[in-house]
């Protein structure tokens, strides 16, 4: 086997997008521009983004066995991404997400997980051998928190670096906190964990100054348009990021 550098479990599920001129209210219907089906979930599009990226990668997720599972699998062999970690549970159906995406590239998401949601701890273990061949692992909580602390307990025992998405966010065990290297929220989800309103680059700060406390070793808080904010627990590290200064109109910010 050869060594994959970074293993990720998530889910892979099927975008269903559709493009129109604002998000609906509660209650509205509206026409829209077009609408296209492709792959996705964080797991999966976090795993692509390594491969494109140069890197090794392996996404430990659970598909069906149905076109869109078929649709995962001939992703991530095309992408050069292995599939080694990817179990079809037969007779199920693959997950999939709605996205409504307006004029301005922003998007509002539904996404029901299918297969993905029945990955287990055990389920982990059983393919052990991809995170002992691995140095980082990325995970989030698109899976079940517990198959996530379970994920992130077994890379640690097994030293490697440790990164968590906290999306969708959960109520959720603080204790995870000290099994995190570096902990990726975005401003919404760094106020439900720590309480501060974030408005501004200031605030980041302070709300990652509380998370670091919280037991993870870096907090990076990102903040759209305003870039992001990175504060580890020794205060050593801290700083602040503007994103790249794009020159051409936002088309969707989906898996950005």
């Amino acid at each position: 086997m050869n060594k994959i550098d970074i293993v990720v479990v998530g889910i892979f599920v099927v975008d269903l997008s559709f493009n129109t001129k604002k998000l609906p209210i509660p209650g509205e219907t509206i026409i829209g521009k077009k609408y296209f089906i492709g792959p996705g979930g964080k797991g999966s599009n976090q795993a692509i983004a390594v491969a494109r990226s140069g890197g090794s990668v392996s996404l430990i997720a659970r598909i069906g066995d149905d076109k869109f599972g078929e649709m995962g699998l001939n992703l991530h062999q095309a992408e050069g991404a292995s599939t080694e970690g990817i179990l079809v549970a037969k007779g199920e159906m693959t997950g999939a997400a709605s996205i409504a995406i307006d004029s301005k590239g922003m998007n509002s998401i539904i996404v029901v997980p299918g297969a993905s949601g029945g990955l287990t701890g055990e389920m982990i273990e059983n393919k052990l051998s991809l995170i002992k061949n691995s140095q980082i692992m990325l995970t989030g909580f698109e899976v079940n928190h517990k198959t996530t602390e379970k994920a992130l307990l077994l890379a640690k025992k097994n030293n490697l670096k440790t990164i968590l998405n906290p999306a969708p966010f959960i109520n959720f065990d603080n204790k995870i906190l000290s099994l995190v290297d570096y902990l990726t929220p975005n401003e919404h989800e760094a106020y439900q964990m720590t309480g501060v309103k974030i408005d501004n680059v200031s605030s980041a700060r302070e709300a990652g100054k509380i998370l670091c406390k919280m037991g993870v070793s870096v907090a990076i808080i990102t903040l759209g348009s305003k870039g992001a904010v990175c504060i580890s627990n020794d205060f050593k590290e801290e700083f602040h990021l503007m994103p790249p200064n794009l020159k051409g109109k936002v088309v969707d910010t989906v898996g950005a």
